[in-house]
């Protein structure tokens, strides 16, 4: 598995969180407290940081807050899920202190550490660079899902983004949500509760069709 594997395995569930995010903060600003370990978005939304890492324009770099000695030790996120994952396939990206812009971005693995580790991420920019943290907000990571939601989510993705693996997406949404998956031959169900979202693919593993029969 590589970078772009995780990737694709990852973004359906970090589009939804992310989706989900963008929803509850509407119009908002924002100010980090890292002494306090929190973000306020103003209207009484406080909620507690787990540092990923940081973007640097200067060096186009990104580097792990683990790898930081600025970021205080409590505050840098685990992920060891996402980790656990990155061991076993030897993904130095998120083995090494840091890597070049190049290879990817702090959305790219912010949205796979995100989709693992079970919750939003948020971007703040900052003079020079960004610093990319999760974020614990109880109503967003245990909302229930109806395959309404999924179905739009979904599509917006399918839409979004480009140069993933739409079967491994779906794939990987299956298994982080718990989902089951079935193939029928000419079609996927992807089973939401009681409720199904049929999924139709070509030879190329793109998606053709994703409806709710």
């Amino acid at each position: 598995m590589t970078l772009n594997d995780l990737f694709s395995r990852s973004l359906g569930v970090a589009h939804l969180r992310q989706r989900r995010l963008s929803e509850y903060l509407g119009n908002h600003e924002w100010e980090l407290d890292l002494e306090a370990g929190v973000c306020d978005f103003g209207k009484g939304r406080v909620h507690a940081v787990s540092i990923i890492g940081s973007e640097s324009e200067q060096t186009e770099t990104w580097r792990w807050a683990r790898a930081n000695r600025s970021i205080p030790q409590h505050l840098v996120c685990p992920m060891p899920h996402a980790l656990e994952i990155a061991e076993a396939h030897d993904i130095r990206e998120f083995l090494d202190p840091g890597f070049s812009l190049e290879i990817a971005d702090g959305h790219t693995v912010s949205m796979i550490v995100a989709a693992h580790e079970g919750f939003p991420y948020y971007r703040g920019p900052y003079d020079g660079g960004a610093l990319f943290f999760g974020l614990k907000i109880d109503s967003i990571q245990e909302q229930p899902l109806t395959a309404f939601e999924v179905q739009k989510s979904l599509l917006e993705t399918f839409d979004t983004y480009e140069r993933f693996d739409h079967r491994q997406m779906v794939a990987g949404f299956s298994e982080l949500l718990h989902c089951p998956l079935k193939d029928h031959g000419q079609w996927t169900t992807l089973s939401i509760g009681n409720e199904l979202v049929e999924l139709t693919f070509d030879k190329r593993n793109r998606l053709l069709a994703l409806t709710m029969p």
